[in-house]
């Protein structure tokens, strides 16, 4: 599945929806998707967390729900390869 196609699923999901914060899913030669008020883009910029995945894990990370937590990554990014 391309990134593309990835992002306009969760821009679909993210319809109607607010959340504060920016999110990159770094797929490294594959691309990026970005979250950010309000919309899913495959546009790379600065976020305030960056989750590195491996080529084969894209599509099944977005489509994971993260559950809300009190911890904070004080601006650490996270490699999930």
């Amino acid at each position: 599945m391309a990134l593309e196609d990835i992002a306009a699923g969760i821009r679909t999901g993210l319809a109607g929806k607010t959340f504060d914060g920016s999110l990159k899913f770094d797929c490294g030669d594959d691309g990026v998707i970005v979250l950010s008020q309000g919309d899913a883009s495959t546009l790379d910029r600065d976020t305030d967390c960056t989750l590195r995945l491996s080529s084969k894990k894209p599509a099944k990370a977005a489509r994971r729900q993260a559950e809300p937590d009190d911890r904070s990554n004080d601006g650490q990014d996270q490699d999930l390869r």
